[in-house]
């Protein structure tokens, strides 16, 4: 019986070598992803201003509309500013609608 040497040691297949740097580049990706998730969130929340997305823009110039007030304010003049994301004939209806229904509808 030989007794089995670094030197007679049969060598690793190379496709262990390819599946353990497939795992480890793996796991690299996803820490890097989540460190930049959590860098994002970590701005967010200490986000002096609030973000607004969806209806509350949209809302804010409906109300503005029924107001009598422009949709829009001087850019730039203060925060928060508003971004229109829609034509104004949206937040025009539904500023009518919310003099008759209220701001809630």
């Amino acid at each position: 019986m030989q007794k089995v040497t670094e030197s007679t040691a049969p060598a690793q297949p190379i496709e262990g070598r390819w599946s353990r740097f497939g795992v480890l580049a793996l796991i690299k990706a996803l820490l890097i992803s989540v460190t930049y998730v959590g860098y994002y969130v970590w701005r967010a929340a200490t986000f002096p201003y609030p973000l607004d997305y969806g209806e509350g823009p949209l809302l804010e110039q409906a109300v503005r509309l029924g107001q009598g007030l422009p949709i829009y304010r001087v850019p730039g003049a203060e925060p928060p500013w508003t971004v229109g994301n829609y034509p104004p004939l949206f937040p025009l209806l539904n500023g009518g609608l919310s003099l008759v229904f209220g701001p809630g509808y």
